[in-house]
Order: structure tokens, then C-alpha cells, then sequence
């Protein structure tokens, strides 16, 4: 990752959300998807220069990384605590191995990372499904995309947090 002048971004660069905070100079990002106590990786690896992996789709690979015990009890806590069965969390990966967390968006796309990394995310999915019918939770589409029209809901919304983070 490089620090950049606004006149070196490229268009494609500002057509995406931009990354703004303490520099981490990451060799790697990570998804992390938890969807009920399971939780996936896959490392995205980015061609050498690119800033933000989302403008270069095409020429990402992905592979499969095994979470951290810290990492996977964090991000346990954080969608227990939130009353989530989902969140797609993303984190910076340093050449020493240090996971920084970038997000966690609870409606975050995952279905592409079953492909390219391997990972079952679909078979961990239907049982939380399952068990949130009837619940009176609203669901999105089975690539964790609302409907068109539709306002995106987590799965399984529970209690709202009341202590500060």
C-alpha cells in the first residue's frame, strides 16, 4: 500500500469507497465471513501496486487462510454482541502477520469467495437460514443481497447494543 497525491488516482480508484485512517502497510486483505459459530477466510492478493483490490477484480487470486485464534474469538464476540448470525469482516494483513480490522459489514457479498478461495459458505449458510424463519427477521437473497427495492437487513437482527464499544 502506497500513499497516494489526489492527481495519482486513477478514475476507477474514485469510483469506489475510499480506505481513510493510520497507513498499514499491508502485504494482503482478508474476508472474513462468520455466519453462525463458523467462521471463512480467504487471503485476496491484488497484482503488486494496487492500492484497493476492488478496482482489479480481474486479476485478484484468493486463497484459503487459516483465522487466528484471537482474530476468530474477536470476531465471535462482535456478532454475538451486535445479535448477528452474519458479518463479512475485512482486515490488512502485514508481513508480520498482524491482522488490523477494516469493517464489518453485515450484509457483506461472500458468494465469489466460495469459488475462488473453496470455502463452503453456502452449506454453513442454510441452517441459519433455517433457523431464522419464523423469527421475524427479514432476509435477504441468497448471495447476501437484498432484493431490488428492498432495504438490506442482517440476518437474524438481535438486541441493539447499549454499551459503547
Amino acid at each position: 500500500m502506497a500513499v497516494l497525491a489526489r492527481a495519482e488516482y486513477k478514475p476507477a480508484q474514485l469510483a469506489t469507497a475510499l480506505r481513510l485512517g493510520l497507513l498499514v502497510p499491508e502485504v494482503a486483505d482478508v474476508r472474513a465471513v462468520v455466519v453462525g459459530n463458523q467462521t471463512f477466510c480467504a487471503r485476496i492478493m491484488a497484482p503488486p501496486g494496487v492500492l484497493d483490490w476492488r478496482v482489479e477484480y480481474r486479476n485478484l487470486r484468493y486463497e484459503p487462510v487459516d483465522c487466528p485464534t484471537d482474530v476468530r474469538s474477536a470476531v465471535a464476540a462482535f456478532v454475538q454482541d451486535f445479535g448477528l448470525k452474519f458479518g463479512a469482516f475485512d482486515f490488512a494483513v502485514t508481513a508480520a502477520g498482524a491482522w488490523w480490522l477494516l469493517e464489518c459489514n453485515p450484509n457483506g457479498q461472500w458468494a465469489w469467495l466460495e469459488e475462488a478461495a473453496g470455502l463452503p459458505i453456502t452449506a454453513a449458510m442454510s441452517p441459519v437460514r433455517r433457523s431464522c424463519r419464523g423469527a421475524g427477521s427479514s432476509m435477504t437473497g441468497a448471495a447476501g443481497i437484498a432484493p431490488r427495492g428492498s432495504t438490506p437487513q442482517p440476518l437474524c437482527p438481535g438486541r441493539t447494543r447499549t454499551t459503547p464499544l
